[in-house]
């Protein structure tokens, strides 16, 4: 059974919390042309750097806890990077 959409948002929000107060979950939304995918759109409030939006592709198929995997370890991805480049997340 694949997971909802304000399932994969609702995940993705809880995750984007506890990794940094700045993020924000704008949108989880169906892939193009597929129906088990979905893409959660993020932004960085208050960032002067650019890039301060990134997506990310999970899978409805997958458990919460899969997803919350996912999520959690492209998120320390994208602001681990972000960090070196840009003094606003310090």
């Amino acid at each position: 059974m694949s997971v909802t959409l304000t399932d994969v948002q609702r995940i993705a929000a809880d995750v984007a919390r506890q990794e940094d107060r700045r993020l924000e979950v704008v949108a989880a939304i169906p892939a193009q042309g597929e129906a088990a995918y979905a893409e959660v759109v993020l932004t960085i409030r208050g960032c002067r750097a650019e890039p301060c939006r990134m997506m990310i592709g999970v899978s409805r198929n997958a458990s919460e806890s899969d997803i919350r995997a996912t999520v959690t370890d492209r998120l320390r991805q994208h602001l681990d990077e972000h960090r070196a480049t840009s003094p606003d997340l310090e």
